[in-house]
């Protein structure tokens, strides 16, 4: 793609994993406004750990990249929401994630 300047479709981007998932455009609000929910009821202290990591990898060096990680692994680990994970993989509920 870089090389030639080709354009791929939204289906052969889903495949190849450059993008989440192609949907018809009668369907993207639908689409995204599941996406955002699912999102929203996740674990969302770790999922901003995610994010605030990936962009600070971006600008930092490999050693200061594997530093926030280890650091935010230890942060998410010994959340709340890490807890309620397990507690709810083992009572067989859905967990009911708070940010903290």
């Amino acid at each position: 793609m870089m090389l030639l300047g080709e354009r791929i479709g939204a289906e052969k981007a889903e495949q190849w994993g450059l993008i989440y998932r192609a949907v018809d455009d009668a369907a993207l609000m639908d689409e995204a406004c599941s996406l955002a929910s699912r999102l929203a009821a996740g674990p969302t202290l770790a999922i901003g750990l995610m994010r605030r990591g990936l962009a600070r990898a971006l600008d930092g060096s490999y050693a200061e990249s594997m530093q926030a990680e280890a650091e935010n692994q230890e942060r998410a680990g010994n959340s709340a929401d890490a807890r309620e994970g397990a507690m709810a993989f083992l009572g067989k509920r859905k967990p009911e994630f708070r940010g903290e």
